[in-house]
């Protein structure tokens, strides 16, 4: 029996592909034959852009490449998907003995010290990132989640502003400031934030289940019915994504019960009935609530 290779197996392949060209490609030693280095591959996916700055010098008199910081932290990052995070530290420090001012690996670093909760260090290589670059964002969001981890939530606010003000298109910016809002208390903010992360591609569909869920302990009419909306919005991008889970099964028992109060039986019937492809203590509800519906048919009947 075969199985599908993960993403982060895919991740980790790909970072040694990345460094197994670094290291022994055609011109391995020297690339002064070259006006920029050829080993250095481009790839489309935002991540590894931290490996590689576009502007960075050619090779060409340089050091071989396998003595470049831009190695280490490929080396860095392979261990990184393996769940390695203290030989993928030392990586990291490498790159950093070779160059104190390379961006990439204070951050990537900073990661690895949240990865081994040492706190005090990701925020001090945090630090030093954005102390090169100011505009970072990795770096901001870097320490706005390593402050949420330490339960300091204005500080983290803070950090995610700066993130935030950096990629404001950016829907994880906004739902992490929506987080922060929402354990201070502060329900309207976090609306907000979400709904902006709503506007700006949430394909995770965190924002949807965020704001079905702060509409609902409202409690009102109107907040249910926009808890509803919400829901319904997440249960599509769930069956787009052939996603289930507890977030489905919430979204579906929450329906069912809406539907069957504002008298819309026929769709509470459907959500409820859906609900008995699952286990646990939903299936019961459903089951309960299936023949609540189909009592209220026989008197609408008999009447």
């Amino acid at each position: 029996m075969t199985t599908e290779p993960s993403c982060m197996a895919l991740m980790a392949l790909m970072a040694l592909i990345a460094l197994r060209a670094l290291l022994y490609g055609p011109n391995r030693t020297h690339c002064a034959h070259r006006q920029h280095c050829t080993h250095r591959p481009k790839y489309r996916d935002e991540s590894y852009a931290l490996f590689y700055r576009p502007d960075g010098p050619p090779c060409n008199n340089g050091p071989p490449c396998r003595y470049r910081p831009e190695t280490c932290c490929v080396i860095g990052n392979y261990y990184s998907l393996k769940a390695e995070h203290e030989k993928a530290v030392t990586y990291f420090r490498r790159a950093l003995k070779l160059n104190r001012h390379f961006l990439s690996a204070w951050t990537l670093m900073g990661h690895e010290f949240v990865e081994l909760k040492n706190t005090a260090a990701a925020v001090d290589a945090y630090r030093h990132a954005v102390d090169i670059n100011p505009k970072d964002y990795r770096a901001w969001y870097g320490l706005g989640q390593t402050y949420e981890i330490l339960t300091m939530y204005y500080y983290a606010l803070y950090y995610y502003r700066k993130a935030t003000a950096l990629r404001p298109y950016d829907a994880r910016m906004w739902c992490a400031m929506a987080g922060c809002y929402k354990h201070l208390g502060r329900t309207t903010e976090a609306i907000k934030c979400y709904q902006r992360a709503e506007t700006s591609g949430d394909r995770e569909g965190i924002a949807f289940a965020e704001l079905a869920r702060l509409f609902k302990d409202q409690g009102t009419p109107q907040a249910r019915g926009e808890a509803a909306h919400y829901y319904r919005t997440m249960l599509r991008l769930r069956e787009l994504q052939e996603l289930s889970g507890p977030d489905t099964q919430e979204a579906l028992l929450f329906l069912a019960n809406h539907c069957k109060d504002t008298g819309d039986l026929q769709e509470a019937q459907q959500y409820a009935s859906r609900l008995l492809d699952f286990g646990g203590q939903e299936k019961e509800e459903a089951k309960a609530l299936l023949r609540d519906i189909r009592s209220r048919f026989t008197q609408e009947a008999s009447n």
